[in-house]
Order: C-alpha cells, then structure tokens, then sequence
C-alpha cells in the first residue's frame, strides 16, 4: 500500500471508528477533511472489491425516489430481519445494474456486534438488530431527500390514485401511520410516502418516497380487520416503543409523481361524528409549515407565486374524528372524487 493507505488501515486495525478516521488522514497530511473523506471513502471500496476488508455475502440493488442504493449482506439471517426494511424497493432486473449505485450501504457481524455502515464508513454499531434496521431505514429514506430535486419537503404521508394523491402533514404522533396503512387496505389505493413528503420542484406532485411503516403497539387492535397480517409480524423496538413494520403489495407503490388532489390535516378528537372543514389557502400553507415544512433555496418571488398558485387550486381541510373508519371513509371519498 502507499503510505496513505497504510496508515488508514492501521488505524482500523488499532480500533478507530472509520467515522473517525478522515480527520486523523486531514490532520496528518494536511488535506482538508472533505479530501480525506473522499480517499477514505475510495480506498475502502478498493479493499472490499479485493476482498481485503469485509465478510463475503450478497448485494442487493433498490430504489428509492427515483435514487438507487445497494445493500451488501452478510448472511440469509440478517437478510432475512432486513428484508421487511426494503425488500418492497428492490429492482427485480436478473442482473446487477451495470451503473454504481448512488449509495452503498453494508450490513457486517463483527463478533457479538452488527455494524451499518455508508458508503464504507461506519455509522452505527450495535449488538441489537432492532437498532440497525431503524437506522437503515432513516437512511434510506434521507437517500431520497438528498437525491430529489424537491421545491417543498414537509412532515407528511401521501395516499393516491393514479389521478393523484391527497396530501396529510402533521407532526410526530398524530396518527398518520395508522390512517395511511388503514387507507392501504383498500387495494386500489396506492402508498407515495408516509414520513416525508417531497414536492417535486416543478410541478409541485408529491415524488413516492414509499419507507416501511412504523406501527406502534397503540395501533395494533386498530388496524387487527384491515390488515390481517399484521398480528403474525416480528415486534421490534424502536425508540423505547414496540413496533411492528408494514408495507402494501409492491402493486400498491405509486410507481411515479402523483399531483395533489387535496391537502387534509388530520387530528383525533373527542367529538362522536367526523369533521371534514375546508381551509382557506392562507391557513393551509400556514399549517404545512407548522407540520414543519421546508422550502429549498433559492427562495425568489417566482417560488413565492407558484407556492401561491398551487395553494389556490388545491383544496385544504381540517379532518377532525374520532373513530378511524370514519375518517378513513372521508379520506377515500375524496381520493375517489
């Protein structure tokens, strides 16, 4: 090896974290960090295709968002854990792509501990699968954001048609992932995304981004008739919460862009009947920022106009319920309008 290389493969072989190991390679030479980043990113793709680092296994190619990531695995075990993570996103091709994926990610077992890592660097190592898998799929879907050119990015899920989609921001916690697998039940729906929602920059549609969902256990008995699989799956903890990950049919994934049909903001309440009560366009983009929301820069008064434009044309409403087939029952009347 040359004498760059030696000393990265030294400081693997004495136990620092490769996530460390760049700014070790910048100080030492005088390079900026970026720079180290990139050889050290570089020299350990060399050393996995001589098989000098890294276990064998296999590779398995996805998409998501319209980018590619591949997954090395070490063995059927973790494969099988992980393939509830991204198995819907897989390219079904019978050969390997002939292009490099945008990301690589790697799956390894070293001793009692599996590490993750990303594009060959380290980012998290643990004993616990449960922490591997809720890490690959953050990362997964932060692929997508990376990779799309996306105008607005807000906190929300997305179910459509092939005419389009309804739109529901909303923070953390209320309830989206419950309403959208419930809504998926119904077969001739299709799943977009259910975490972030990325709205492409010129036509304003919501770009699948389809992650696995997260159930947690509060919404079990909820979703018990719609979705009859969902008792049989492994409980997981994420988060200090048990869970179960779900995803529809791969026949359900939105397979492009889908326009927005309407944007509803849905919250539980206590009241007996459901509320479906139109907003104005000012208090809808007040609150898909307040989901939170992101507008990417530059942000120019052409921005401002077409953000405008497109909140006068879609309709926004409150959804207030409180049994969920009744606001599901509303959501799908107003995809199937």
């Amino acid at each position: 090896m040359n004498e760059t290389a030696r000393f990265m493969w030294e400081q693997r072989e004495n136990g620092i974290n490769d996530t460390n190991i760049p700014a070790l390679v910048a100080e030492r030479y005088g390079i900026s960090i970026r720079q180290a980043e990139i050889d050290f990113r570089n020299t350990l793709r060399q050393w996995r295709v001589e098989g000098l680092v890294g276990p064998a296994g296999s590779r398995h190619h996805y998409q998501i968002g319209g980018a590619s990531f591949s997954v090395d695995l070490p063995d059927h075990a973790i494969a099988r854990e992980l393939a509830v993570i991204v198995e819907h996103l897989e390219l079904r091709s019978t050969s390997d792509p002939q292009e490099s994926p945008e990301r690589q990610f790697a799956v390894e077992v070293e001793g009692s501990q599996i590490v993750l890592r990303m594009d060959g660097l380290e980012v998290l190592c643990s004993e616990a699968i449960d922490e591997i898998m809720e890490r690959l799929a953050e990362e997964v879907v932060m692929h997508a954001y990376k990779a799309v050119d996306w105008l607005v990015s807000t906190h929300a899920a997305a179910i459509g048609t092939e005419d389009g989609c309804v739109l529901m921001p909303g923070a953390s916690g209320a309830g989206k992932s419950t309403l959208t697998a419930c809504l998926l039940a119904r077969p001739h729906l299709r799943y977009v995304t259910e975490d972030i929602a990325l709205l492409d920059r010129q036509s304003l549609s919501v770009v699948p981004v389809p992650g696995v969902l997260v159930l947690k256990k509060g919404s079990w008995k909820l979703l018990d008739k719609a979705l009859q699989d969902l008792g049989s799956r492994p409980t997981y903890q994420r988060r200090g919460q048990q869970v179960r990950y779900w995803v529809p049919p791969r026949g359900q994934i939105a397979p492009a862009p889908l326009s927005v049909k309407a944007v509803v903001f849905p919250r539980r309440s206590d009241q007996a009947s459901v509320m479906l009560t139109p907003l104005a366009p000012s208090e809808g983009l007040n609150q898909i920022v307040a989901a939170p929301a992101t507008v990417h820069p530059p942000i120019t008064a052409e921005t401002v106009d077409s953000l405008v434009q497109w909140a006068r044309v879609v309709p926004f409403y409150s959804l207030a319920y409180d049994r969920l087939e009744d606001a599901v029952s509303k959501l799908a009347a107003l995809l199937d309008t």
